[in-house]
């Protein structure tokens, strides 16, 4: 949009970039091969972001990942190397994971920082140990054409692993529509608290911020309400005073404050039915 908005002649923008993307065998293959990093990233940014973390670090994970499957594949094969890229990524993307699971540590902070310390442990491995012998710039030795992974255009460097990272992203579709794991996921990531009240696993601190979430009808306060045995609407008695910090009622004799009664239903019911209950509770609560 940039260049069409500071361009004089914004149709012939618009046509050299379709042109210089898509004119030809040789436009296609650079764009495809451009775009293969991109979906493998954007693939890793989606699961984050279905499960409400907004990790934004996966470029650390992208540049250490590389190093290391280009390593491992140097000695031990193409194989190898796949797989020793992915746990290399796997691990840049652990502690920042762990700090949010633990301490609730804003995974935006520390997934951006991660970035820099990734390239910078990168590079520092790259100049210290990995150096290929006699080339002055920061470079590892050439991977032998054993482990490459098969060309599809010789001439211009596109290899499968487009084809790999769109079948990726065709499994994530079919995984996280179709599967448990993508349900409870999808789950976990729209609203926590909920999740964790259909017996979904989800980290205590996930659940214990309520000051940075939307409210939610089937909030903490719906839900002890609806274990309760009080009921469903119980009128106002004398003696009884409204707190103005809380909204809570409570007697001034020390009686639990209002609670309806929840009936014997399932989970989803419950929840329906804490959800009405809460709008239809008495002025005050």
């Amino acid at each position: 949009m940039s260049v069409f908005a500071g361009s004089n002649r914004p149709k012939y923008s618009r046509a050299l970039l379709v042109r210089e993307a898509f004119g030809g065998t040789d436009r296609i293959a650079a764009t495809l091969a451009a775009a293969t990093p991109l979906l493998f990233t954007g693939l890793a940014t989606a699961i984050a972001f279905r499960a409400g973390v907004f990790n934004v670090g996966v470029e650390g994970g992208f540049v250490f990942g590389g190093l290391i499957g280009a390593t491992v594949a140097l000695h031990a094969g193409l194989l190898a190397g796949l797989v020793a890229g992915a746990l290399a990524g796997l691990l840049v993307s652990a502690l920042p994971g762990w700090l949010k699971a633990r301490w609730n540590v804003d995974e935006v902070v520390t997934t951006l920082m991660f970035n820099f310390v990734a390239a910078g442990v990168t590079g520092w491995l790259v100049t210290a140990f990995l150096q290929a012998k006699g080339v002055a710039n920061s470079a590892t030795p050439l991977i032998p054409p054993s482990s490459w992974l098969p060309d599809l255009l010789p001439p211009y460097g596109l290899t499968s692993a487009v084809l790999i990272a769109l079948a990726l992203v065709a499994l994530y579709a079919v995984w996280i529509k179709h599967s448990v794991l993508g349900y409870e996921l999808r789950q976990t990531g729209l609203n926590p608290r909920f999740a964790a009240a259909q017996g979904i696993r989800v980290s205590g601190n996930a659940t214990d911020e309520p000051e940075t979430r939307p409210p939610r009808l089937c909030d903490v306060h719906a839900v002890t309400w609806a274990t309760s045995d009080r009921p469903l609407h119980e009128p106002r008695q004398p003696g009884r005073t409204e707190s103005k910090t809380t909204g809570h009622i409570h007697r001034k004799t020390g009686a639990k404050p209002w609670r309806p009664t929840r009936p014997t239903r399932s989970t989803h019911e419950d929840f329906a039915w804490s959800a009405r209950t809460w709008s239809s509770r008495p002025r005050g609560m």
